[in-house]
C-alpha cells in the first residue's frame, strides 16, 4: 500500500502521480483493445470486406471510451480503496454497465422498492453497453449517436476529476 513513498519523496504532487497512472492504465487498455481491432481488421480484409475496414476506426475511438471509462473508474477507486476491494468494485460496476440494459428491463419489470433501488444504481452506473450498441450500429452502417458518445466521455472527465481531486490520507 505504501509502494507510491519513492514518487513523493521526489516531491511529485499527488494528482499528477494518480492521474499519471490512469492514464498509463488507460494506454495499457487501449493497446489491448488496439490488439483485439488488428484481428478483427485482419479477418474483414481475408473475407473480402476491404472496404468495410475505416469503419473499424471511428467504432475503435468509440470502444476506447468504453475502456477509458474502465480505466479510470478503477483508478479513482484505487486512490480510496484496498486494492482487492477496488478491484472488486470496479468490476461490478463493469458488469453492470456491459449487462446495463439487462438491468433496465429488470428495473421495469419489478416495480416498487426493488424498480426504485434499480433506477438509482443505473443512475449512478455509466452505461458501457449503449457505447458498444453504438460502435456496432455505426459498424453496421448506421449513424453514431452523439449524445451516446458524449456521455461516456462525461463520465470519463467526472472520473478524470476526481482522480485529481481525492487525495490519499497516508501521503
Amino acid at each position: 500500500r505504501h509502494t507510491d513513498h519513492l514518487i513523493r519523496i521526489r516531491k511529485v504532487s499527488q494528482a499528477r502521480y494518480h492521474f499519471e497512472l490512469a492514464m498509463a492504465n488507460f494506454f495499457a487498455g487501449l493497446s489491448s483493445l488496439g490488439i483485439l481491432f488488428l484481428s478483427v481488421v485482419i479477418f474483414v480484409f481475408s473475407q473480402g470486406h476491404a472496404g468495410d475496414i475505416w469503419k473499424l476506426v471511428p467504432a475503435f475511438l468509440m470502444m476506447a471510451i468504453n475502456m477509458a471509462i474502465v480505466s479510470f473508474l478503477s483508478s479513482t477507486l484505487s486512490i480510496i480503496l484496498p486494492p482487492f476491494l477496488s478491484g472488486s468494485i470496479s468490476v461490478v460496476i463493469t458488469l453492470v454497465g456491459i449487462f446495463y440494459s439487462l438491468f433496465f428491463l429488470v428495473k421495469d419489470v419489478l416495480g416498487g422498492f426493488a424498480g426504485g433501488f434499480f433506477k438509482v444504481v443505473l443512475f449512478l452506473f455509466p452505461n458501457l453497453h449503449e457505447i458498444s450498441r453504438s460502435a456496432g450500429e455505426f459498424m453496421g452502417g448506421e449513424m453514431a449517436d452523439l449524445h451516446i458518445i458524449l456521455k461516456g466521455l462525461l463520465w470519463v472527465y467526472i472520473f478524470a476529476v476526481l482522480i485529481l481531486i481525492i487525495k490519499r490520507k497516508e501521503a
